[in-house]
């Protein structure tokens, strides 16, 4: 093994790893294509693709990566590749009504279970000459990827049988589960085919894993592991730092010896859903989600000598556009602007995980932004909701952190204020909890690896 500098980790930071020299001076080339929607404008869908870039470095290889996403041209975001979504999908990442989905998804399953891939075998087999960057690529891969952020589903078994049929090695990795239940005799059978036809399949919510089993999938290929986010390294100490520096309201917090509390907030629906199910419509649950969230941290404020760092998560367009609800939620809080501040810099996941781990707690609703709290030993809460099963699986339940599970639907916003008051008080006990438990899980991410690779 030599070691390969800083080498490029996207976006313009980079991180030190080892490769492997194979003999002639240059290191092997991992290709991988995750043969599926990812938009990379959300952070934590970026943070599982450099999770897994970091997973195969660590094996020691250079990395090559790919992805689908909504661009209507092959572009490059950060070293990884991004071919036109609409190339390959009908369904997953396009921007059509819930009727139609479901209409289009019944379509695409009943092709499949006849044998009929449809657009998905452009992938492997497409003759249009617009695609041929496109299945050159999927043709060098050394794997074939699906089921990133809980997207495996109808589509992505597609997929799997699409690389079957190429005699690519093919697998589902970091999974949860699209559970379409009035399409479940459709869908069952063809997941257990995915399953059957996968070299490897990782689940990483026991909802999803026991959902598996549930159907009959072959249990002996199901496994239980961490999402590929807790593998992504944050960007360097001193980038981080000569960042934060930059900014006034981070000088003025430690110059004042606040504690700094990031935050991420979220209209995702799976927060609105229980919490706010007595209004009708989304524009008034999502209201009442704002009002909500400045009592929490109106509440928190007033009770410690805080500094909260709304931060830019997800920049997709939209009422998912974490910096727009951010202000939404920084404009109903009564505290005086010098207790908050939203940052809404375009910022790589790498720089967002190295601020979190700069800062002194966090407050997420945005799942991977506390996957990267969890595992760089920042102490959090989720503030979310008893049917978010991602976020309790995962944070709760497999980082042993289910007390810092806040339930906007269980807890009033003076009891969630409380709790998230209780948890600052505790931090250090909490954070060696995640030292510990960071320490298990790193074990389970090089098991992922070794197997990605092998």
């Amino acid at each position: 093994m030599s070691p390969s500098g800083r080498g490029p980790a996207g976006n313009g930071y980079a991180v030190n790893v080892w490769v492997e020299d194979d003999g002639t001076g240059m290191s092997r080339t991992f290709t991988i294509f995750v043969a599926e929607y990812v938009p990379l404008s959300n952070k934590g869908e970026e943070a599982i693709i450099r999770g897994i870039e970091d997973l195969v470095r660590s094996q020691g290889y250079s990395v090559r990566l790919a992805v689908m996403g909504r661009e209507a041209e092959i572009s490059d975001c950060g070293g990884i590749t991004v071919f036109p979504n609409e190339w390959v999908y009908r369904c997953v990442g396009r921007r059509i009504s819930p009727g139609k989905f479901a209409a289009l998804l019944a379509l695409q399953a009943l092709k499949l279970r006849v044998g009929m891939l449809g657009t998905l075998g452009n992938l492997a087999f497409s003759h249009d000459p617009r695609h041929g960057p496109m299945r050159e690529y999927f043709d060098d891969a050394d794997c074939i990827l699906v089921g990133h952020d809980g997207i495996f589903g109808i589509e992505s078994c597609g997929v799997i049988h699409a690389a079957r049929k190429a005699g690519k090695r093919v697998g589902i990795f970091g999974a949860g589960v699209a559970q379409y239940h009035k399409l479940a005799p459709l869908s069952k059978p063809l997941y257990r085919r995915a399953v059957a036809e996968s070299d490897f399949c990782f689940f990483r919510e026991r909802n999803a894993y026991e959902y598996m089993r549930a159907i009959g999938c072959d249990p002996a290929k199901l496994r239980l592991a961490p999402d590929p986010a807790f593998a992504m390294n944050p960007a360097p100490p001193q980038d981080v730092q000569a960042f934060l520096e930059g900014k006034e309201w981070y000088r003025r917090a430690r110059q004042a010896g606040k504690t700094v509390v990031c935050a991420t907030v979220s209209q995702k629906d799976v927060l609105l859903a229980r919490p706010f199910a007595h209004r009708s419509t989304p524009a008034e649950r999502r209201a009442l989600h704002v009002k909500y969230l400045a009592e929490v941290f109106d509440r928190l404020i007033g009770q410690r000598d805080v500094l909260v760092v709304f931060l830019p998560h997800s920049l997709e367009p939209g009422p998912r556009n974490d910096v727009q609800t951010a202000r939404d939620v920084t404009a109903a809080v009564q505290a005086g602007p010098e207790s908050c501040c939203v940052m809404d810099d375009d910022l790589p996941a790498r720089m967002l995980k190295g601020i979190i781990k700069e800062c002194d707690f966090l407050v997420g609703q945005r799942a991977h932004s506390l996957i990267g709290s969890a595992s760089v030993a920042t102490p959090f809460v989720a503030l979310t909701a008893s049917n978010d099963r991602r976020t309790h699986d995962i944070l709760g339940e497999m980082v042993g952190c289910e007390e810092q599970m806040v339930d906007m639907d269980l807890n009033d916003p003076a009891q969630a204020a409380e709790r998230i008051v209780q948890a600052i008080d505790r931090r250090e006990e909490l954070r060696s909890h995640l030292v510990g438990r960071m320490a298990e899980l790193r074990r389970r991410l090089e098991e992922m690896a070794q197997v990605l690779t092998a």
